[in-house]
């Protein structure tokens, strides 16, 4: 789906700033050069762009980088072939797109340009639903899609999980930032679904929505101090 415009300008300006929440509470380092792998169009890149010098983000889709956003260096490629010397870089963040990769070879290929003393983090965010709402699919969510980290081939990679963070994070919206937002988790059904049902419940004001999130972080199998 990611090759359509509307979901392309929707991940560039519907969806909320929960990257950066993540990431904040994982207190990494700031390094030379950070990786974004999958970025989409850069919202989780520009989430770690306070840690680094430079920014790089690779995205397979092309579309995607059409409405990507200032700051980040921006690559077309695949997460399982890095277009990256060894050892690249200090930091590298997959937020929300190991899902669709080939696990096993994207994590040996993010262990090949991490770092000797890098961190790899694997992040990632549920569907955000507002306070007192009743989380409700109305179409059926990818099945392939969830994930759990903890479960990753690290061993087998070269890596070494050293921490997993799971907690909630609250963004105030709008009832119109609410629906676009959800237009993008689960298209235009969904978005009629919030404008139709949901006007009472913000009754013309912002509220929190929830959204659960887990942050995990890796490093070199020799590397023993944890994020």
């Amino acid at each position: 789906m990611y090759e359509r415009e509307d979901v392309a300008a929707g991940y560039a300006g519907d969806r909320p700033a929960v990257h950066g929440r993540i990431i904040a509470g994982l207190g990494l380092p700031r390094v030379r050069a950070a990786l974004d792998v999958g970025c989409g169009a850069g919202l989780s890149a520009v989430a770690i762009a306070h840690l680094a010098d430079l920014v790089v983000c690779v995205e397979i889709e092309p579309n995607m980088l059409r409405y990507r956003l200032p700051g980040p260096r921006y690559v077309v490629g695949s997460g399982e072939r890095l277009p990256f010397r060894d050892g690249a870089f200090g930091l590298i963040t997959a937020s929300g797109s190991l899902n669709y990769m080939d696990k096993g070879v994207a994590l040996r290929e993010a262990r090949r340009v991490l770092a000797p003393d890098g961190v790899l983090v694997v992040c990632d965010f549920g569907t955000g639903w507002p306070d007192g709402v009743e989380p409700l699919w109305v179409e059926d969510p990818d099945p392939d899609y969830p994930m759990d980290p903890r479960e990753l081939p690290w061993g087998a990679s070269g890596l070494r999980l050293v921490s997993f963070v799971e907690r909630q994070v609250r963004v105030g919206m709008s009832l119109d930032g609410y629906a676009r937002y959800l237009r993008t988790e689960g298209g235009e059904q969904a978005e009629q679904w919030a404008r139709e049902t949901l006007p009472t419940v913000f009754d013309g004001s912002s509220l929190d929505v929830i959204f659960d999130t887990y942050g995990a972080c890796a490093l070199h199998d020799s590397q023993v101090i944890a994020c």
